[in-house]
């Protein structure tokens, strides 16, 4: 069996700690001088590139997440149709898949099929936004001859999958992996774009941070032991309870009266585990309902020649207008009318519109619908939280960092820099990625680009500088 973050969460305790390999080999400084053959300065980056999900304007976030207080259920209202006119999908509408490609995806087809149901073949559709979600509900509508148009605000389609070029070298700075291959619709988007895909084995990491941490294995498996145990604690605790609380409340139990380098330990597992899976801080989901989705199995692959080839495949037998931004949607029995602004400003009308806008905009600046949401609707909105997951992506002159996939750091500035995944295996290039994540993320985004630099290459020179 191929383990899997997402398996270790289900897993959970110490036993799955130790099942799921967690307990890897870790190395000192001085033995990553002897393994990788370096050691010294650590150099500048030639080529950079920085995420700003929270406060692109047309995400808000990376991906869903179910906050305090929300349940499925929201993720069900926010999918309904309305009065067989506007239709909704996106990752946040799937309860079984959230917060993924696959789950978008699976989202845009299930709402094809509902318009399929309320409307006769012929019937104009526009679709609201050409990210996966959008872009699978097109193809399927206009498979099943329906006249679609789709209107997307950015200059790109994709999305939330973006691959952008480094010096030359393609690199995804949304969507990076299909999660379980097997029976994935992604996988099978993949195959028909010929795209080359790569397994990534999270059980190949080295950890570094506080000074001898990273010496001795066993302290590296206490420490993922005993944040799979918090976890576990937490489950049944949340069992118990009548009203919702946050996971954080319920793990903080467990283990807020650690100290030192022993905490710094735990909650580095914790962000690895958990708040870089779902884009939030422990204390931003919910005790009840954190732990979403059925998943797919099989390995979790990464495409060396970026994301978004699997995604093209998906644009076939309809128009896209690029650049084109709903100000405002109104709807009656009659059909519906999009006021639109940028490149395409004017109106669309249509027969039902497909709406894919990500949570984060329908949270932050929706467009106006005459007449409202209904309440329900809104109020899931409400409830459900969108995340942030940044990365950094940085190019080197050469490697100097250990051959392993993922490169951790126990980071004295909690939760920065906690996880790294090298790209080098992947790209034959010598890529580093940092991830950051919830509120760690948002706070990193008030700084400058030369300030994240700074703060990213402080951590890795915190590691092999020492």
């Amino acid at each position: 069996m191929t383990w899997t973050r997402r398996r270790f969460l289900v897993v959970g305790g110490a036993a799955g700690a130790a099942a799921a390999g967690l307990g890897v080999t870790a190395c000192s400084s001085d033995e990553h001088a002897d393994e990788a053959g370096t050691a010294g300065p650590v150099p500048d980056p030639e080529a950079v590139l920085i995420t700003r999900w929270a406060e692109d304007r047309w995400a808000f976030g990376s991906y869903s997440h179910l906050a305090v207080g929300a349940s499925p259920e929201d993720r069900t209202a926010l999918a309904a149709p309305v009065d067989d006119v506007l239709f909704f999908a996106g990752e946040a509408t799937s309860v079984d898949q959230p917060s993924t490609v696959h789950g978008a995806v699976e989202s845009g087809r299930r709402a094809a099929d509902e318009v399929a149901e309320a409307l006769d073949e012929g019937a104009s559709v526009v679709v609201v936004g050409a990210g996966a979600a959008g872009l699978a509900a097109a193809q399927q509508l206009a498979a099943d001859g329906y006249d679609v148009v789709v209107v997307e605000a950015r200059d790109r389609t994709g999305g939330r999958v973006w691959t952008a070029d480094l010096d030359g070298t393609p690199v995804d700075l949304g969507a990076s992996w299909i999660h379980g291959v097997d029976g994935n619709p992604v996988t099978e988007l993949a195959e028909e774009a010929g795209a080359e895909t790569v397994a990534t084995d999270y059980d190949d990491e080295v950890v570094y941070g506080p000074e001898g941490y990273g010496e001795d294995d066993e302290v590296r498996e206490e420490s993922a032991q005993r944040a799979g145990g918090a976890l576990d604690a937490a489950r049944g605790a949340a069992e118990g309870l009548d009203q919702d609380t946050s996971l954080g409340e319920l793990v903080d139990d467990e283990v807020g009266d650690l100290e030192g380098d022993e905490a710094l330990r735990v909650d580095r597992e914790l962000t690895s585990v958990v708040e870089h899976e779902y884009a939030a801080d422990l204390d931003e989901l919910s005790a009840f309902w954190w732990e979403e989705g059925e998943g797919y199995d099989g390995e979790d692959v990464v495409f060396p020649g970026g994301y978004a080839a699997a995604i093209d495949t998906l644009v076939d037998g309809f128009p896209v207008q690029l650049g084109v931004a709903v100000e405002a949607v109104s709807w009656g029995d009659d059909g519906v009318a999009l006021t639109t602004s940028g490149r395409g400003s004017g109106e669309v009308e249509a027969d039902a519109v497909v709406i894919t806008i990500p949570l984060g905009v329908l949270k932050q600046l929706p467009p106006e619908f005459d007449p409202p949401l209904p309440d329900d609707k809104l109020e899931a909105i409400d409830r459900l939280g969108m995340g942030v997951l940044d990365k950094v992506a940085l190019r080197f002159p050469e490697a100097f960092w250990d051959d392993r996939t993922i490169i951790g750091f126990v980071n004295p500035d909690v939760g920065e820099w906690a996880e790294w995944l090298n790209l080098e295996p992947v790209t034959g290039e010598p890529i580093l990625i940092g991830f950051n994540a919830g509120s760690v993320a948002r706070e990193m985004e008030t700084r400058s680009d030369e300030e994240i630099v700074a703060s990213a290459m402080a951590a890795l020179r915190s590691i092999y500088e020492a």
